[in-house]
């Protein structure tokens, strides 16, 4: 099994505090799929992309395996 590498998983660490978290598209997200975990793992790769394009998809790493 492939691991993390350690930058993605010190990125996405880092990300995951509450106030990265945007409401109004959590709610929305909420509201159209029907519950909240997509929209905060979005969220989350989202904002890991934006500080290193690519890194933020291990993410959900896993949670697909």
């Amino acid at each position: 099994m492939r691991k993390i590498p350690q930058k993605a998983a010190d990125l996405i660490v880092g990300h995951c505090v509450i106030e990265n978290i945007d409401w109004d598209e959590l709610r929305k997200q909420t509201e159209l799929i029907g519950y909240p975990v997509l929209g905060v793992v979005k969220q989350i790769v989202q904002g890991v992309n934006e500080i290193e394009p690519g890194l933020g998809e291990w993410t959900h790493w896993y949670q697909s395996q």
